[in-house]
């Protein structure tokens, strides 16, 4: 009853969030976050660790937290000059209607699209071959904590910034690819023993569709990052369209793969999803930015970047040298 009755405090806390990330606040964001996500840490400890409270313990430091984290975004909200009473705008909320609803029904595809097969797998095969999937899903998701931080500032930049470059969510998107193909091969290589030392041998089943599953992370972290120029462009169709057309193929290929390759079928069905969403809207950034298809595609530039910060980094100190206050601009 406990998480059920601060349900409330989440919402309005995350929607205050949610202004100070319109506003591009995203160091002060994060700030927040980590010393939270630290409190709770600490708290989780006392009531679990110290105190003995099991369960009730862990609920009891999340729940004070939520509640914390409301007073703390208020608090920052207000010395920010950003009024927190309610107060309704019948046009703002038309305005707003039209671009979120769009908005809400692409990410429940794009979550249905993420785990539409474990669903699949539950029905047509054993509760230990989904073990296995959600294991090797949640692994391979992982990565996307690379895209992420690029992908999720990226947007309340655009949206600030009404003269800027359309390329620049395509050399993002670059950067990304280099380090993706990195993450995503190590991981192709060392994933069985990973799994032996995290899991034990007898998770090894677990390899097979963690592979499968790692050519369509490394694509579509391409469209993840691409997509903040399309909501930034206010094209949020686009996005619901590109989210009926990757659920509908992933189901289909659950369907059509599971019987006859079982939980890796899944996995190749996903990446073919994944891929043709990605593909679809790199198609739309592209044909909206009016820009050449090679402006996607990583160059040795790129990765001189790399070579010029690791020299300078080793030799004379990260931000000494015009040639990273170059980089860095």
């Amino acid at each position: 009853m406990l998480p059920l009755a601060t349900i409330p405090t989440v919402l309005v806390a995350q929607y205050w969030g949610a202004v100070l990330h319109g506003m591009n606040r995203i160091v002060l964001i994060n700030t927040v976050d980590v010393v939270i996500k630290s409190i709770t840490l600490v708290l989780f400890l006392v009531f679990v660790g110290s105190l003995r409270l099991g369960v009730v313990g862990a609920v009891w430091s999340d729940a004070i937290m939520s509640v914390a984290d409301l007073f703390i975004t208020a608090y920052l909200l207000i010395r920010l000059n950003i009024g927190v009473r309610p107060s309704f705008d019948t046009g703002l909320f038309i305005q707003t209607a039209r671009f979120a609803l769009p908005a809400y029904f692409s990410t429940v595809l794009t979550y249905l699209n993420y785990r539409v097969d474990q669903f699949i797998i539950a029905v047509l095969l054993t509760p230990i071959e989904l073990g296995y999937y959600v294991i090797a899903v949640g692994i391979a998701e992982r990565l996307w904590m690379l895209t992420g931080a690029v992908a999720g500032p990226l947007l309340p930049h655009l949206t600030n910034s009404p003269d800027r470059d359309p390329a620049v969510a395509a050399v993002a998107s670059r950067h990304v690819l280099v380090w993706m193909g990195a993450a995503c091969l190590l991981v192709f290589v060392f994933c069985d023993v990973a799994i032996r030392l995290l899991y034990s041998a007898e998770f090894m089943p677990t390899v097979a569709p963690l592979r499968w599953l790692l050519p369509g992370i490394f694509t579509l972290s391409v469209g993840k990052v691409l997509v903040a120029e399309l909501l930034a462009r206010k094209k949020v169709m686009f996005t619901l369209s590109i989210a009926i057309v990757a659920a509908a193929l992933n189901i289909t290929g659950n369907l059509i793969l599971i019987p006859t390759m079982g939980i890796s079928g899944a996995a190749v069905a996903s990446t073919i999803s994944y891929t043709i969403s990605s593909a679809l809207l790199a198609w739309c950034y592209v044909r909206e930015t009016r820009l050449p298809w090679v402006t996607l595609v990583p160059r040795c530039s790129d990765l001189r970047i790399y070579v010029t910060l690791a020299r300078n980094a080793m030799h004379l100190g990260v931000g000494r040298t015009p040639a990273i206050r170059k980089v860095q601009s």
